[in-house]
Protein backbone atom coordinates (compact mmCIF):
# COMPACT_ATOMS: atom_id res chain seq x y z
CA UNK A 1 0.00 0.00 0.00
CA UNK A 2 1.09 3.63 -0.05
CA UNK A 3 0.92 5.03 3.26
CA UNK A 4 0.63 8.59 4.22
CA UNK A 5 3.55 10.47 5.19
CA UNK A 6 4.50 13.21 8.21
CA UNK A 7 3.93 10.11 10.46
CA UNK A 8 5.48 7.87 12.65
CA UNK A 9 5.15 3.99 12.17
CA UNK A 10 5.81 2.30 15.63
CA UNK A 11 6.03 -1.70 15.75
CA UNK A 12 5.06 -2.57 12.37
CA UNK A 13 5.34 -5.53 10.64
CA UNK A 14 5.19 -5.82 6.23
CA UNK A 15 5.81 -9.46 5.30
CA UNK A 16 5.27 -10.40 2.00
CA UNK A 17 3.89 -7.29 0.12
CA UNK A 18 5.09 -6.10 -2.71
CA UNK A 19 6.98 -2.63 -1.22
CA UNK A 20 7.18 -3.42 2.58
CA UNK A 21 6.47 0.18 2.87
CA UNK A 22 6.08 2.90 0.08
CA UNK A 23 5.69 6.33 0.31
CA UNK A 24 4.82 9.04 -2.34
CA UNK A 25 1.70 11.41 -2.19
CA UNK A 26 -0.69 12.36 -4.32
CA UNK A 27 1.51 14.93 -6.14
CA UNK A 28 0.25 17.93 -5.02
CA UNK A 29 1.69 18.02 -1.55
CA UNK A 30 5.19 18.11 -0.63
CA UNK A 31 6.34 15.25 0.81
CA UNK A 32 6.93 15.05 4.27
CA UNK A 33 9.17 13.14 7.05
CA UNK A 34 8.17 9.30 7.74
CA UNK A 35 9.48 7.25 10.21
CA UNK A 36 9.36 4.01 10.62
CA UNK A 37 10.56 2.70 14.73
CA UNK A 38 10.71 -1.07 15.77
CA UNK A 39 9.34 -2.27 12.66
CA UNK A 40 10.24 -5.54 10.92
CA UNK A 41 10.03 -5.45 7.09
CA UNK A 42 10.87 -9.18 5.94
CA UNK A 43 10.38 -11.25 2.38
CA UNK A 44 8.94 -8.20 0.56
CA UNK A 45 9.16 -8.98 -3.28
CA UNK A 46 10.63 -5.49 -4.26
CA UNK A 47 12.00 -3.62 -1.44
CA UNK A 48 11.98 -3.27 2.59
CA UNK A 49 11.11 0.81 2.14
CA UNK A 50 10.93 2.51 -1.31
CA UNK A 51 10.13 5.89 -1.18
CA UNK A 52 8.96 7.73 -4.45
CA UNK A 53 9.66 11.58 -5.16
CA UNK A 54 8.04 12.39 -8.91
CA UNK A 55 6.44 15.39 -6.90
CA UNK A 56 6.58 18.52 -9.12
CA UNK A 57 5.82 20.76 -6.40
CA UNK A 58 8.13 19.66 -3.42
CA UNK A 59 10.98 18.47 -1.93
CA UNK A 60 11.15 15.42 -0.44
CA UNK A 61 11.59 14.79 3.27
CA UNK A 62 13.75 11.84 4.93
CA UNK A 63 12.51 8.21 5.68
CA UNK A 64 14.01 7.36 9.27
CA UNK A 65 14.52 3.83 10.02
CA UNK A 66 15.40 2.99 13.85
CA UNK A 67 15.40 -0.08 16.43
CA UNK A 68 13.80 -2.11 13.15
CA UNK A 69 14.68 -5.04 10.98
CA UNK A 70 15.20 -4.87 7.14
CA UNK A 71 16.09 -8.61 6.23
CA UNK A 72 15.39 -10.97 3.68
CA UNK A 73 13.92 -8.11 1.02
CA UNK A 74 14.59 -8.00 -2.48
CA UNK A 75 16.67 -4.87 -1.61
CA UNK A 76 16.61 -2.82 1.71
CA UNK A 77 15.65 0.21 0.21
CA UNK A 78 14.70 1.74 -3.04
CA UNK A 79 14.56 5.66 -4.02
CA UNK A 80 13.23 6.48 -7.05
CA UNK A 81 14.43 9.76 -7.55
CA UNK A 82 15.89 11.73 -10.23
CA UNK A 83 17.47 14.55 -9.01
CA UNK A 84 18.66 12.59 -5.07
CA UNK A 85 16.34 13.99 -2.79
CA UNK A 86 15.21 10.77 -1.01
CA UNK A 87 17.68 10.82 2.34
CA UNK A 88 17.32 7.54 4.26
CA UNK A 89 18.45 7.73 8.02
CA UNK A 90 18.74 4.37 9.37
CA UNK A 91 20.00 3.99 13.26
CA UNK A 92 19.95 0.81 15.29
CA UNK A 93 18.76 -1.57 13.39
CA UNK A 94 19.66 -4.66 11.00
CA UNK A 95 19.86 -4.09 7.25
CA UNK A 96 20.60 -7.13 5.62
CA UNK A 97 23.76 -5.45 3.08
CA UNK A 98 24.50 -3.05 5.82
CA UNK A 99 24.33 0.55 5.51
CA UNK A 100 26.54 3.42 5.96
CA UNK A 101 25.55 4.23 9.84
CA UNK A 102 28.00 3.53 12.27
CA UNK A 103 25.20 1.80 14.24
CA UNK A 104 23.59 -0.22 11.47
CA UNK A 105 24.01 -3.87 11.77
CA UNK A 106 24.75 -6.50 9.09
CA UNK A 107 23.42 -9.20 11.31
CA UNK A 108 20.60 -12.08 10.93
CA UNK A 109 18.59 -11.22 13.23
CA UNK A 110 17.35 -15.61 13.47
CA UNK A 111 14.21 -14.95 12.92
CA UNK A 112 11.90 -18.01 14.89
CA UNK A 113 10.17 -19.35 11.48
CA UNK A 114 10.34 -16.99 8.67
CA UNK A 115 9.35 -19.04 6.14
CA UNK A 116 6.31 -20.00 8.30
CA UNK A 117 5.53 -16.42 8.52
CA UNK A 118 6.83 -16.46 12.11
CA UNK A 119 9.19 -13.33 12.67
CA UNK A 120 10.20 -13.44 16.32
CA UNK A 121 12.95 -13.79 17.77
CA UNK A 122 15.47 -17.26 18.42
CA UNK A 123 16.78 -16.79 22.04
CA UNK A 124 20.15 -16.42 20.30
CA UNK A 125 18.84 -13.47 18.14
CA UNK A 126 21.74 -10.51 18.40
CA UNK A 127 18.83 -8.65 17.97
CA UNK A 128 17.78 -8.90 21.61
CA UNK A 129 17.79 -5.88 23.49
CA UNK A 130 19.78 -4.60 21.21
CA UNK A 131 17.49 -1.50 20.23
CA UNK A 132 18.23 2.35 20.80
CA UNK A 133 14.80 2.35 23.21
CA UNK A 134 14.41 6.06 21.77
CA UNK A 135 10.58 6.93 21.73
CA UNK A 136 9.70 3.64 23.49
CA UNK A 137 6.59 5.08 26.02
CA UNK A 138 5.87 3.57 29.45
CA UNK A 139 3.94 0.32 29.08
CA UNK A 140 3.98 0.44 25.16
CA UNK A 141 3.32 -2.83 23.40
CA UNK A 142 4.88 -4.72 20.72
CA UNK A 143 2.91 -5.52 17.62
CA UNK A 144 2.06 -9.25 19.82
CA UNK A 145 0.66 -6.93 22.71
CA UNK A 146 3.01 -7.76 24.81
CA UNK A 147 5.55 -5.31 26.77
CA UNK A 148 8.81 -3.41 25.58
CA UNK A 149 11.47 -3.27 27.33
CA UNK A 150 11.62 -6.36 29.19
CA UNK A 151 14.64 -7.08 30.08
CA UNK A 152 16.66 -10.57 29.12
CA UNK A 153 18.89 -12.14 31.60
CA UNK A 154 22.29 -12.42 30.42
CA UNK A 155 22.39 -10.43 27.44
CA UNK A 156 24.15 -7.39 27.44
CA UNK A 157 21.79 -4.42 26.66
CA UNK A 158 24.60 -3.48 23.22
CA UNK A 159 21.88 -0.98 21.88
CA UNK A 160 21.89 1.18 25.66
CA UNK A 161 17.93 -0.50 27.05
CA UNK A 162 16.31 -3.63 26.73
CA UNK A 163 14.24 -2.81 24.20
CA UNK A 164 14.48 -5.45 20.71
CA UNK A 165 15.27 -4.65 17.62
CA UNK A 166 12.05 -5.06 15.19
CA UNK A 167 8.24 -5.33 15.80
CA UNK A 168 8.05 -8.17 18.14
CA UNK A 169 9.78 -8.15 21.97
CA UNK A 170 10.94 -11.30 23.08
CA UNK A 171 9.33 -13.18 26.19
CA UNK A 172 11.92 -13.22 29.29
CA UNK A 173 12.49 -15.82 31.77
CA UNK A 174 10.11 -13.69 34.13
CA UNK A 175 7.82 -11.45 34.18
CA UNK A 176 4.74 -10.29 31.59
CA UNK A 177 6.17 -11.26 28.75
CA UNK A 178 6.87 -14.91 30.50
CA UNK A 179 6.50 -17.68 27.89
CA UNK A 180 7.40 -17.91 24.21
CA UNK A 181 4.47 -18.38 21.24
CA UNK A 182 4.24 -18.41 18.05
CA UNK A 183 3.79 -15.01 16.74
CA UNK A 184 1.61 -15.25 13.24
CA UNK A 185 3.74 -11.81 11.04
CA UNK A 186 1.23 -12.07 8.54
CA UNK A 187 -1.48 -11.77 11.03
CA UNK A 188 0.55 -8.85 12.23
CA UNK A 189 1.45 -7.22 9.56
CA UNK A 190 -1.79 -5.34 9.06
CA UNK A 191 -1.75 -4.29 12.58
CA UNK A 192 0.79 -1.50 13.87
CA UNK A 193 0.45 2.00 15.41
CA UNK A 194 1.15 5.78 14.00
Amino acid sequence: PLWPVGVTFKNCVALDWRYGFSFGNDKTQPFNPVHLRNCTLAGNSIAGVRADSRNPIGLVGPVAVRDSIVWDNAAPFQGFDPIGQVLFAVEDSSVQGGWPSPTALDVDPRFEDAAGDDLSLQPTSPAIDRASGQGVAPNELDVARRHRAVDVAGVPNLGGSSVDLGAIEVPSAIGENNGWMRIDARAASSACSS
